[in-house]
Parts: C-alpha cells; sequence; structure tokens
C-alpha cells in the first residue's frame, strides 16, 4: 500500500556532492522494503513541478534514510532544508529485491549504492563492490563498515583501477546471486559480462530513470523488454528487474 504522507526532517548531513537525509514518516516506514523508493515534493511552488524519486537507503522504526547527489535544482532544494520541514512524499513506491539464498554480491555504481544500506543489514554476510570515476566521487561509506567491500574508480585513486566489471573478473559466480544498482550504462556492462561469463546467474538489477508520477499513469519511464515489443515502466514494473528481463543496450 502506498501513501501521500508529510514527513518531518530529522537530519541532513552534506559530504561534498552527496547528501545523508533522515526524515520521520511513519506510515510509509512501516511498509517500506528494500529498493522501494519515495517521491519528494521538494517545493512549496509550481518551480520545480515534479516530484523527485528517491531510493528508500534504510528504515530505522518510523524515519526513512536517503542517500543522494545534488544533480539539479529539486535535489539542490532537498539538501537546503533544515532539520523541523515537513516535505510531502508519496510511497513506498515500486518493487523491491527478492529474497536469495546462498551467496550474495551487491554491485553500487556511485549513489547506487543507496539500497545496499538497509541490504547489508538482511545480507550482513554479502560482498559490496562500489564503483565511481574517482575517490572523490564515491559516496560516504560508514553506514556499510568496512568488511566484504571492494572499491573500483576509473582513475586508480582507491581500490581497484577499473570498473566494477573488473572487480568480478576472476570471480567464480557460479554459486553466487547479485544485486545491482546504478547508472544504465554500469547496468548495460553487467548485463553483457553475465551473458558472455554466467549466462545462468540470478541478478536482479535496480534501475535508474527519471519517473515522474512514480506507479505507472504518465509512462514516461519506459524500458524495453527482452523477449517481446511491449515495454517496461521503471517504476510500477520496477525499479527492481531480473537482468534478463531489460533489454539492455551494449
Amino acid at each position: 500500500m502506498k501513501y501521500e504522507e508529510m514527513a518531518q526532517v530529522v537530519e541532513i548531513t552534506r559530504r561534498g556532492e552527496y547528501v545523508l537525509f533522515v526524515v520521520r514518516a511513519p506510515r510509509i516506514a512501516h511498509e517500506a522494503q528494500p529498493g522501494q523508493f519515495v517521491n519528494i515534493r521538494v517545493s512549496d511552488s509550481l518551480d520545480p513541478l515534479l516530484r523527485r524519486p528517491l531510493s528508500i537507503a534504510d528504515r530505522d522504526g518510523d524515519t526513512l534514510r536517503f542517500l543522494f547527489q545534488i544533480r539539479g535544482k529539486g535535489t539542490a532544494l532537498l539538501a537546503n532544508k533544515k532539520r523541523g520541514d515537513e516535505l510531502s512524499l508519496v510511497g513506498p513506491l515500486g518493487k523491491s529485491f527478492p529474497k536469495v539464498k546462498g551467496e550474495l554480491i551487491f554491485i553500487g555504481g556511485g549513489v547506487g549504492v543507496a539500497p545496499f544500506v538497509w541490504l547489508r543489514r538482511v545480507y550482513p554476510e554479502a560482498f559490496l563492490i562500489v564503483g565511481a570515476r574517482s575517490r572523490s566521487l564515491l559516496p560516504p561509506l560508514e553506514w556499510f563498515g568496512e568488511n566484504n567491500l571492494c572499491m573500483a574508480t576509473d582513475d586508480g585513486s582507491v581500490g581497484i583501477k577499473g570498473t566494477v566489471i573488473d572487480a568480478l573478473q576472476g570471480m567464480d559466480l557460479s554459486t553466487k546471486s547479485v544485486f545491482a544498482c546504478g547508472p544504465h550504462r554500469m547496468l548495460s556492462a553487467l548485463a553483457y559480462f553475465f551473458s558472455q561469463h554466467a549466462p545462468d546467474i540470478e541478478a536482479y538489477f535496480s534501475t535508474e530513470s527519471r519517473m515522474a508520477c512514480g506507479f505507472g499513469a504518465c509512462k514516461g519511464c519506459i524500458l524495453p523488454r527482452r523477449d517481446d515489443e511491449h515495454y517496461a515502466l521503471c517504476c510500477s514494473d520496477g525499479p527492481v528487474f531480473h537482468w534478463k528481463e531489460i533489454a539492455w543496450e551494449k
């Protein structure tokens, strides 16, 4: 069940381009599951008109935590909110990650690491791979701990020099499942890698898209399905999909 709820800002911490954001929203928090998101009205005016979708990073009682980057006017307005401010949230929206058994790898590209704050508590033994272009663009990693963590940067400024694909090289994926979240280009590269090296792997991708309404009414966040001519809606059919469900670009 989804709600529109007035949430109160509890905490805002800025770290470079990233913002750790905590709100009190009891009804949405009670219903939320890992991998779902909310749509937030960032202004009382009509500018910007559309809500901003944010992946739920974690839940603690009646509070929700978010991790986001300042990428434009909407997220800049959100980052400038103060403790005690109230915001209109709609959620929880979308489908969550499924429950899996066995060894699990999380792969997060930049701010796509957000859902794994919560999922690391659900699967504490999971191995987390975080990718970014450079050290300065890595998200704050305090919420994840230092165990079972690998970082990959394009310029080699920290961790492995290369992408999350390079971090997977040499791993035996035959007994593992994967949850991934990040830019479309990263997910496309992962899908191609799996098709070549682990075609039977159980992997689920959380997709990033501009989602105006958040529940399938506007049809603005379409993704091509792999097996037919129809399209999936990122907001309502996803944002979590089995990796073989979407026709990823090569």
